[in-house]
């Protein structure tokens, strides 16, 4: 157990910390936890058995997993339900710093640390995010492919439903099931890069055509290749915000959903005052369009 652990004041206050605020007072104390609580570490990956958390916070199992999904849902932390495994990806950023020199004696603390969750996808996930900034040599890696962030599906999955996993890194609800039989048709043949979208670890992801496609198929409502031009602006215009390349699908998911959402909700306001509904009535404010807040 660690003596102390540092959190910045933009833990309440800053981007992420307004998010998580959203997200309901569970998840607000669900993080704090995530980052401070007595099972935690420097690295931002340790083990954590889900009633471990349940009793020292004081939230039924339901709530936890429900806080641990939304805070999945923002990249603040994951949790693997099944390994017991919890990962903060920002932890490291503040317990350990920003950067190491080669040779600092930090590194060898760091790898026996990550040595102990080999055989977890997030030890993986650390590397992608901080082996260039840390200096990390690589050690033997046995990954458990996560279907999920939380748990594994409780149900086999269908051909359909696999081309969403590929995509999102999720299993699609039932109301994207007829997009994604259209996808599982489509021919993925154009393998080209459409772009190429810089991340955390200063490399680049490819974005093909055909992932596009793919989207295109998914999200009806939205013009999916400006999105991801959109997207790939606000990576450049925000280098500490990147994600990494295990992260980089699920987060312009994530942006894609969100628009094809707002584009529904403005079709709804725009019937409702066709049909004379909401406009014009007392605190009737019209819902404004923008680029998804990442």
């Amino acid at each position: 157990m660690r003596d102390y652990s540092k959190a910045a004041p933009t833990f309440w206050t800053g981007d992420t910390g307004r998010k998580i605020k959203a997200a309901g007072r569970e998840a607000q104390i669900v993080a704090l936890y995530l980052f401070t609580g007595p099972n935690s570490n420097w690295i931002g990956l340790y083990y954590l058995p889900l009633p471990t958390l349940c009793h020292e916070v004081g939230i039924s199992k339901e709530g936890a997993l429900k806080a641990l999904r939304s805070l999945s849902a923002i990249d603040f932390a994951y949790y693997d339900e099944e390994a017991e495994i919890a990962w903060v990806p920002g932890s490291a950023k503040y317990q350990v710093g920003e950067s190491l020199k080669a040779g600092d004696n930090k590194i060898i603390g760091i790898i026996k640390d990550l040595q102990k969750y080999a055989k977890s996808a997030f030890c993986k996930d650390f590397y992608d995010r901080y082996a260039a900034l840390y200096h990390l040599p690589m050690i033997e890696l046995q990954p458990k492919a996560l279907a999920s962030p939380l748990q594994a599906p409780s149900k086999p999955v269908t051909e359909t439903e696999a081309v969403a996993v590929a995509v999102t890194g999720t299993i699609a609800s039932s109301d994207e099931k007829q997009s994604l039989n259209a996808v599982a048709a489509t021919d993925a043949a154009d393998s080209s890069v459409f772009l190429k979208i810089p991340l955390i670890d200063k490399s680049e992801y490819q974005l093909l055509h055909n992932q596009v496609a793919q989207w295109k198929a998914l999200y009806l409502a939205v013009d999916v290749e400006q999105e991801c031009r959109n997207y790939l602006g606000w990576a450049i215009a925000n280098p500490t915000n990147r994600k990494t390349r295990s992260g980089i699908l699920r987060s312009i998911d994530h942006w894609l959903r969100k628009e094809q959402n707002e584009g529904r909700n403005a079709k709804n306001d725009q019937n409702n005052r066709s049909h004379g509904m909401g406009a014009g009535k007392p605190g009737y404010v019209p819902k404004q369009r923008g680029l998804p807040d990442m």
